[in-house]
């Protein structure tokens, strides 16, 4: 069962109007450098920090959400999906989807809950969503312009439908690990012969000779 602050549970308690902001928070790789960078965007007016689970994160107010599905929780294995529609517009978002390559990129969403009328965070934001980006399309307007970036998200049970890597190269385990020299000396598999365990067998014998012939290397009997 998902658990909930007090702060928030007495506040919503007093039929107070409610005032929630949404964090997006997307891990991707660098499209020129490869290397792992983060972004956070969310629902506010401003840029704004905020602390998750005793880190502090940087979200964006990169505009607003033009559409979000409704949160479902359930228990199961079946893989869920959820669909953000951004804004193209803010530059932060183009940020996320175009330098950054968002495919399978993990994510997050919280929720922040503030006061209506001091503006005040009830309590620390809730993680309500964690998963992987499995769609980023980017819908252009007639002008040519992006008008808004769509992402279609699957849940961390996704995981389980990724196949065994039965083939690795070797420059994908150096990338992994720089001393991993276990596939230095792939390009010979299969060349070189190894015993493990056994005598090395015998070469085979030469043919018998024929018509009187003697084998090379012995003595006629007689010395003839």
């Amino acid at each position: 069962m998902r658990s909930r602050d007090q702060a928030i549970l007495d506040h919503y308690a007093e039929r107070n109007p409610r005032r929630v902001h949404l964090l997006v928070w997307l891990s991707g790789k660098d499209r020129t450098t490869g290397d792992a960078e983060t972004i956070g965007l969310w629902t506010g007016p401003d840029h704004t920090t905020f602390d998750i689970d005793g880190v502090t994160r940087t979200y964006y107010g990169a505009g607003s959400i033009i559409e979000a599905d409704p949160f479902e929780y359930a228990v199961g294995l079946e893989v869920r999906t959820q669909r953000l529609v951004f804004s193209g517009v803010a530059p932060e978002v183009m940020q996320a989807t175009r330098a950054y390559d968002p495919r399978l990129a993990p994510v997050e969403m919280h929720e922040a809950h503030f006061h209506p009328e001091t503006g005040t965070l009830l309590a620390a934001p809730e993680r309500v969503y964690k998963g992987f980006v499995d769609l980023a399309p980017e819908i252009v307007g007639p002008d040519g312009a992006s008008d808004t970036i769509e992402l279609e998200l699957v849940g961390t049970s996704f995981a389980l439908r990724r196949a065994l890597a039965v083939k690795k190269s070797r420059a994908a385990l150096r990338a992994r690990a720089p001393a991993d020299a276990f596939r230095d000396d792939i390009t010979v598999t299969g060349v070189v012969e190894c015993y493990w365990g056994e005598a090395r067998a015998a070469a085979p014998a030469e043919d018998p000779p024929t018509d009187g012939e003697t084998p090379v290397g012995i003595e006629p009997p007689n010395g003839r």
